[in-house]
């Protein structure tokens, strides 16, 4: 279906169409039927308020409270990303420095670019993870 629309993009005068490295069609109304099922699953899960704000890229907006994390969660399933909208509030909210979480790079670099002088952290395995506390002390 993907390849199909792709095509007829082209078809229509559409610049540039690529197809993205991923398992599932995440972000879009076609993980209906994933984020019924895990709304059911976090369902059985206590979610506790935050110590520190989550920011849904849903929304761009923070959440404390563990039951509007837990919904959020839900919700970002089948919602596109507002990138965008979610940097402009890190960046609004004073954020100096961000750490992804995960093998790769490809959200610091995208922060990079919208934010050049953010400093950028990647966690993917217990060293970096020991490398990015010990660089955190010194900011």
């Amino acid at each position: 279906a993907v390849e199909e629309v792709s095509q007829l993009a082209s078809e229509g005068g559409a610049k540039k169409s690529v197809m993205l490295p991923v398992s599932a069609p995440f972000h879009c109304p076609l993980m209906k039927p994933a984020e019924i099922k895990l709304k059911k699953e976090l369902e059985k899960t206590e979610f506790k308020d935050h110590q520190f704000p989550v920011v849904c890229n849903m929304d761009a907006q923070a959440v404390s409270e563990g039951s509007l994390a837990r919904d959020a969660l839900v919700s970002q399933v089948c919602s596109p990303v507002r990138w965008f909208e979610t940097m402009q509030f890190l960046v609004d909210q004073g954020v100096e420095a961000v750490i992804e979480l995960g093998t790769g790079k490809v959200l610091s670099g995208l922060m990079r670019r919208f934010k050049k002088d953010i400093k950028c952290f990647q966690v993917g395995d217990p060293d970096s993870l020991q490398k990015t506390v010990e660089a955190y002390k010194l900011l």
